[in-house]
């Protein structure tokens, strides 16, 4: 099968090779996907630019939302067939501590990623847990599909498990143009909230303008007067703010 790796830190035209691998068996409890859409992300960049808080070893091959078909499934799997179609979550955990006991898989001590601590899905094959897996419907394009175990799951992380959003509530979504801001925005949206969004430039508003009462140009007005204005005052219910530092005291 053909994968590309990561050689070294760099521009991608000098760092960035397709190798020719086998195809992984899956071992117990593993399924190999036969990948058929990856979605990029910033920990892809991270992983060939380098970041100041990850150590990074190279080769490695990036790729952490991945869509695609069940190809084989490995000794003790159940529940997953050849020809399924599914996405892969790609956070690992241990399934044993307290954090993954209550379900806060990311807040594993233990918890690795495909795509740096294991290979990733820029291939054509990628074994992964079973227990990782999502159903994909048929009527979901795998391109759809891989875009979401990231960016989807930290907006509802954001909007409902853990600021508990509410259909009769109002919320200001910042960089709704991005992949986590673009899936809150549709998120709080489809739980009926009122939403106001904030971006920078005239065609990422009109696509953020389907689902907000307002969209507001952070370069040309300060969000928080803005929204101070549009809300008569009254400001709102929940601020999905994963920008940080910069706009943590206006949100």
């Amino acid at each position: 099968m053909r994968a590309v790796h990561i050689v070294d830190s760099g521009a991608p035209e000098e760092v960035l090779e397709i190798r020719e691998l086998p195809r992984p068996d899956p071992g117990p409890g593993q399924v190999t996907v036969a990948v058929r859409a990856c979605a990029l992300q910033h920990a892809d960049v991270f992983a060939r630019v380098g970041h100041p808080e990850i150590e990074e070893s190279f080769p490695k091959r990036p790729g952490t939302e991945i869509a695609g078909v069940v190809a084989e499934v490995g000794d003790g799997v159940e529940g997953w067939s050849p020809g399924d179609r599914v996405n892969v979550y790609h956070h690992v955990s241990c399934g044993e501590c307290e954090f993954c006991e209550r379900g806060e898989q990311t807040m594993c001590p233990h918890d690795r990623k495909l795509g740096s601590d294991f290979p990733g899905g820029l291939a054509e094959y990628v074994e992964v847990p079973a227990a990782n897996l999502e159903a994909v419907p048929d009527h979901v394009e795998m391109t759809t599909a891989a875009a979401w175990p990231s960016s989807v799951t930290t907006a509802w992380r954001m909007l409902v498990s853990g600021g508990g959003l509410e259909p009769s509530e109002t919320a200001l979504i910042l960089g709704a143009s991005g992949g986590v801001g673009h899936a809150a925005l549709q998120l709080a949206d489809r739980i009926g909230a009122e939403v106001y969004a904030t971006t920078s430039a005239d065609w990422k508003a009109e696509r953020a303008a389907a689902w907000a009462e307002a969209v507001i140009d952070y370069t040309e007005t300060p969000f928080d007067e803005a929204v101070t204005e549009l809300t008569d005052g009254r400001g709102v219910d929940l601020v999905a703010d994963h920008v940080g530092e910069e706009t943590w005291q206006r949100s």
